[in-house]
């Protein structure tokens, strides 16, 4: 029997996977930072989502983000949020889990995302790594900063 997520559990889960993504970052496993700060973000996001909704968005952030309850979120936030959401929807997938740092590369490359804000001779995934942490951690802080748990 599986047992039900509340949205406390994926708020708490968010702040873990985003302290674990900064940890991975400044250890450069670039790969497995940029799947764990998405999964924070998309924990947030969660968070933040009717209880009474079904989940059905197949991991797509801007869509997880349309879901949200923007009520209990608040409109400043929705607004502030808008960029760091499409950076994280242009930066992450759900199926990144299964890339190694070599796959990762050949995707972003195939996106032309080696090359956008990267200094001649600097490490693009680790350019975009940082992207994506910067991006997540705003949605995760701005998550944390409203957050009203639900009366029991």
């Amino acid at each position: 029997m599986a047992i039900p997520v509340h949205p406390v559990d994926y708020f708490r889960a968010a702040q873990e996977r985003m302290t674990q993504a900064s940890l991975l970052r400044r250890e450069e496993h670039f790969a497995l930072a940029m799947y764990v700060a998405g999964t924070a973000v998309e924990c947030m996001l969660r968070a933040y989502h009717p209880t009474d909704a079904e989940f059905d968005e197949k991991h797509d952030i801007a869509q997880v983000f349309k879901g949200c309850d923007f009520e209990k979120l608040g409109d400043a936030a929705r607004k502030r949020l808008r960029g760091p959401v499409q950076t994280v929807h242009l930066l992450w997938q759900n199926r990144f889990r299964f890339f190694c740092e070599d796959r990762l590369r050949a995707h972003m490359r195939a996106l032309g995302q080696h090359q956008r804000g990267v200094l001649r001779g600097a490490d693009f995934l680790k350019v975009r790594c940082k992207e994506l942490e910067d991006a997540s951690l705003e949605i995760v802080t701005t998550g944390v900063q409203r957050w009203q748990p639900t009366p029991s």
